[in-house]
């Protein structure tokens, strides 16, 4: 037991937020969305606040992600008119608005703690607040 009692922060941030699976589900919610939040949100996030917490921001994240697309897309479209060099990068730039979910993803995999400026607030606001 003397050995249980001094826990590393990493194990206590993992502890505190879920086991492996759920911390799958709530990674996921960043990466695959809007799909993943929308069937968290409607099945097993209910009654699992982190997992519910996750979902709404996964959920909100996938605007962010949606505007980021919009700009690479119009971006590409615009440099496609002047250069060869343009169509060449075409599959590596259409991935990089998933680069800041997969960190996102990451990081709530990892156990920690993830708080957007914007997001978190509206996620909590529009999903995670119950009427009293």
């Amino acid at each position: 037991m003397a050995g249980h009692s001094a826990t590393s922060t990493i194990g206590t941030r993992l502890a505190d937020s879920g086991n492996a699976q759920e911390r799958l589900a709530a990674a996921l919610a960043y990466v695959l969305t809007p799909v993943i939040p929308l069937v968290l949100l409607a099945g097993s996030a209910k009654d699992n606040q982190y997992l519910r917490r996750h979902a709404a921001q996964g959920l909100i994240w996938s605007i962010v992600l949606l505007v980021l697309l919009t700009l690479t897309v119009v971006a590409m479209v615009a440099t496609l008119r002047s250069t060869l060099l343009a169509i060449c990068l075409l599959p590596v730039l259409i991935l990089v608005p998933f680069i800041p979910g997969a960190f996102l993803a990451r990081a709530v995999y990892r156990g920690s703690d993830v708080t957007l400026p914007i997001v978190s607030p509206l996620a909590e606001r529009l999903f995670l607040r119950r009427p009293s």
